[in-house]
């Protein structure tokens, strides 16, 4: 059991710092707010992510209402209501793919 993340270890034992310079994950829309939020407009997305995410995503996220209630079954929290509807999403998004 560790009382620090394995990145404050890595840090303490090498003494350095490296930082995320390009991004290919995020929407560049939310690259976007982490880049000024947390890495003071340091962090880029390419533009050929930029061009591909953008052509197959019409919106950065979405926000959707699930009825359900939390419960701590064993040491975490969890909705199993937002747990099978973000399956769902998840397998649309497969077959869309596909």
């Amino acid at each position: 059991f560790h009382t620090r993340s394995l990145l404050e270890r890595c840090v303490e034992g090498s003494g350095q710092v490296h930082q995320l310079r390009e991004q290919y994950r995020m929407h560049p829309s939310i690259a976007f707010v982490v880049s000024n939020l947390f890495y003071a407009g340091r962090l880029l997305t390419p533009q050929s992510v930029c061009v591909a995410r953008k052509a197959v995503e019409s919106r950065a996220m979405i926000w959707m209402d699930v009825n359900g209630r939390e419960a701590a079954p064993e040491r975490s929290y969890m909705n199993a209501s937002e747990v099978s509807a973000c399956a769902g999403v998840c397998a649309s998004l497969r077959e869309r793919v596909k």
